[in-house]
């Protein structure tokens, strides 16, 4: 729908529903760009287009609650017992990966990676997401859960990740 605002509402009814049966934390939003439609979960994505994901990452202020405008960017964010632990996925490229192959190898520069799959994470993380998973995947052959560039100089240094 690209409507941001409708999937904000649709954070907040699940988070008071999923907090209704006991569950504090969601695995969502992913907010992958899809690079090739033949990757295996392209249906996680909410498209091939880095603005229209980033827009769409509105649904953790729906689910975690929005933060007030003197909350410190990077920091997580949870305005209550009825709202949920939001997890931007996968870190990052893993929507990239070439051929569209399941746990595969994210091909691009630095500034390609940092244009199209970097951008919705600062979405999140200004919303004060509370934690990220990282991808299973590669970028340029390394693997992303260990790559020390990506997680510590990128994601916790540069964009100022704190959960």
């Amino acid at each position: 729908t690209r409507d941001a605002d409708l999937n904000k509402r649709i954070g907040a009814a699940t988070a008071l529903e999923v907090r209704a049966s006991g569950v504090h934390w969601t695995f969502a939003p992913c907010v992958a760009v899809l690079g090739d439609p033949r990757w295996g979960r392209c249906y996680e994505s909410y498209g091939e287009a880095a603005n229209i994901v980033c827009e769409m990452s509105w649904l953790i202020s729906g689910l975690q609650g929005e933060p007030p405008e003197e909350h410190p960017n990077g920091y997580p964010f949870l305005a209550g017992r009825n709202n949920l632990v939001a997890c931007a996925k996968h870190f990052v490229g893993d929507g990239g990966t070439d051929k569209g192959l399941s746990e595969g190898n994210t091909i691009a520069s630095y500034e390609n990676l940092e244009k199209i799959h970097v951008a919705p994470y600062l979405n999140c993380i200004a919303q004060g997401v509370c934690t990220v998973m990282v991808s299973f995947s590669s970028w340029n052959g390394s693997r992303l859960h260990s790559d020390y560039f990506l997680l510590t100089q990128v994601l916790k240094q540069k964009l100022g990740f704190k959960g």
